[in-house]
Order: C-alpha cells, then sequence, then structure tokens
C-alpha cells in the first residue's frame, strides 16, 4: 500500500479524551540498557494498570495489564534505538480512560506499520486473526498478533498516529480502554 506523506496520518480513533479529560498523567521513559528495556515494560504495564484500576473503569486488573503490556511491548520492541523515550499518556474522563503510547521508529518502520494499521482497521479480525496464525506457523511472520488480540478479544478501541518531521518518524499507538 503506497501512502502520500504527510506530516500527521491518523488511522482509526487517535483524539477525544486528551481534550476532554477529568484527570491524566504523562512522562517519558529512557531506558539505559537493552534488558532495562523489558524489566521496564512489566513495571510500567503494573504501574499503568494501577493507575487506571483507581478509576473503577470496569476492566479487572489482570484484564488491564495484558492490555497496557502489549501496548507498551509494541512501542519498546519497534522503537528505533533502545536508548530513545517512549512517552506515555494516560487520560481519564468518568467511565472511559485513554492510553496513548509513542516511540520513535525507523522510515521502513514506520511504513510498514502504517500499511499494517490501515489492514488492522479495515480488515475483518477473525479473518485477519486466522491469517497471522497461518503466517507465524508456516515463518512469514514473527510477530502481529497482540494487537489482533486487543481488538478480537478485549474489544479495544485502538487508534494508530503516525508523524515526520525532518528524517524522524513517530507512531503512537492509541486505545480507549
Amino acid at each position: 500500500m503506497n501512502r502520500v506523506m504527510q506530516d500527521k496520518i491518523i488511522v482509526g480513533n487517535c483524539s477525544g479524551l486528551s481534550e476532554y479529560h477529568e484527570s491524566s498523567l504523562k512522562f517519558r521513559y529512557t531506558p539505559d540498557s537493552f534488558q532495562s528495556v523489558w524489566n521496564f515494560s512489566d513495571r510500567l504495564a503494573r504501574f499503568v494498570a494501577s493507575y487506571y484500576s483507581l478509576f473503577s473503569i470496569g476492566r479487572d486488573y489482570n484484564s488491564l495489564l495484558f492490555i497496557i503490556n502489549e501496548i507498551v511491548e509494541n512501542a519498546l520492541k519497534h522503537t528505533k534505538d533502545p536508548s530513545l523515550p517512549i512517552e506515555v499518556e494516560m487520560y481519564q474522563c468518568e467511565e472511559m480512560s485513554f492510553l496513548k503510547v509513542t516511540n520513535e521508529v525507523s522510515e521502513q518502520s514506520f511504513h510498514k506499520f502504517l500499511d499494517y494499521a490501515y489492514i488492522l482497521n479495515e480488515t475483518d479480525l477473525k479473518n485477519l486473526y486466522c491469517m497471522k496464525l497461518e503466517d507465524l506457523s508456516s515463518g512469514k511472520s514473527t510477530s502481529g498478533i497482540g494487537l489482533i488480540l486487543l481488538k478480537k478479544d478485549y474489544h479495544i478501541e485502538l487508534g494508530f498516529e503516525f508523524r515526520s518531521e525532518n528524517g524522524h518518524y513517530w507512531t503512537s499507538i492509541c486505545a480507549r480502554i
């Protein structure tokens, strides 16, 4: 899929609560080593799940932990350089929670993930899940099932934001939890 490059591309719903929230929490994490990236992923997911559990949003802690861990791991796994920061933004509005995780990626990863975001939003999830399982079992793919599971099994509304500026590329996964 060829797309015209713009400064900012939105796929799905990646807006809303950041403008109309009752509370918010934003931070950046910069790992000091590759090993600390994976150690931090679990701690960050637990922290964010605990934050959201304060608001009784209708999901149990373990579900929140799985959802958030998938999104954070995706950002950490696909970051351009493990020493670059990832940004985490959390918003709460009444019974709705919104999570946005942003990381810098290579130009190749940027375009690959942009194409995948369109596929994820436009393809029947059951068919996409089956296709991904086939790709994984045949060795054609090594990842890509986590975000499908979030939409298919946890009914998470995902959106994606893609930004570029001066040869730098950022992707954001937005989730209404």
